[in-house]
């Protein structure tokens, strides 16, 4: 018998009773009616998501690679971390191809990976790093062990993330850093224009569509003071790929590896990481990670203290 709205649970305040809001390519998103996060109903299982991911055998192709240019945003990202919190220890939460770790390599820090897929430490640039393979809840790490926890492209896919978020929490020290970049917004101008193609943006893969408001929610509910919050980047993917044809009412799965990031030149590169960013392509960086589009950038992003 299906599950009816009412017995909608929010993963992020728990609240119970949601409103439709729309179908993705037969997926059904409701919205919280308490605090507005939008989420696939009914909600898939850790054993489902695991499936998922273990058909896509997963590697630095599916992460699209390293560039100059990711290199000068994971320098920023950095440049922004070290303004509260010069050094100690790193945990970046979802650390897939390890691109954020490497460029790090000659900081203040101590760094840690944590990722579910146990293939990531091949990706790294050498033994400095520290991996822990699995659900952040299942590692036993000691109360306040981090000072800052770094993590871009994750709570998406988050099964629970008001749990991983009362984690992070746990595990840094009070006054500890949690910054959070590339998080995809749902009240992006391209789906406020209805260009949006739902081909990446869509369940199973991502299963949580945060607005910036429902992000800051979550966090502040859970542990957190909000310090900064901004919008960032376009996303110009979607509308290339309804003016050439691409679109495909297929499964994400199918679709994925027929679209590989590899075929769109998303090449593992680790030399790019080793010379680190290029200097002119700052401003760059610096222009399309801070100019928010009033507030309809593709991406989220925050900075917020452990109280």
């Amino acid at each position: 018998m299906p599950l009816s709205l009412e017995e909608a649970l929010c993963p992020a305040c728990r609240a119970r009773g949601a409103a439709y809001d729309r179908t993705i390519l037969g997926d059904t998103l409701v919205r919280c009616r308490d605090c507005g996060l939008a989420y696939v109903f009914p909600r898939p299982t850790a054993t489902d998501l695991a499936e998922f991911y273990a058909a896509l055998a997963l590697n630095a192709d599916y992460y699209h690679g390293q560039s100059a240019f990711k290199a000068a945003f994971f320098e920023l990202c950095y440049r922004k971390i070290e303004a509260y919190c010069p050094t100690g220890k790193l945990l970046d939460l979802g650390c897939g191809d390890c691109g954020f770790l490497n460029a790090g390599y000659d900081r203040g820090f101590e760094l840690y990976g944590s990722d579910l897929n146990p293939e990531v430490a091949k990706l790294a640039r050498g033994p400095h790093l520290k991996f822990l393979v699995g659900p952040l809840e299942e590692q036993g790490i000691a109360d306040g062990a981090f000072d800052v926890v770094f993590t871009a492209a994750t709570y998406e896919h988050l099964l629970d993330p008001a749990a991983t978020t009362r984690e992070i929490a746990r595990i840094l020290r009070p006054g500890g850093l949690l910054a959070m970049v590339s998080v995809p917004n749902y009240r992006a101008l391209n789906i406020r224009l209805g260009l949006e193609d739902w081909m990446v943006n869509r369940p199973p893969a991502h299963i949580n569509f945060f607005t910036g408001a429902s992000l800051a929610g979550l966090i502040a509910a859970n542990g957190f003071k909000i310090r900064e919050q901004w919008t960032y980047g376009l996303n110009p993917a979607p509308l290339k790929r309804r003016l050439l044809g691409q679109t495909s009412n297929e499964p994400l799965l199918e679709w994925l590896k027929k679209n590989k990031p590899k075929d769109r030149g998303g090449v593992f590169r680790p030399e790019i990481q080793a010379g680190g960013a290029r200097p002119w392509l700052l401003p760059l960086a610096y222009a399309y990670l801070y100019f928010n589009y009033f507030d309809c950038g593709y991406k989220l992003a925050l900075i917020a203290e452990r109280r």
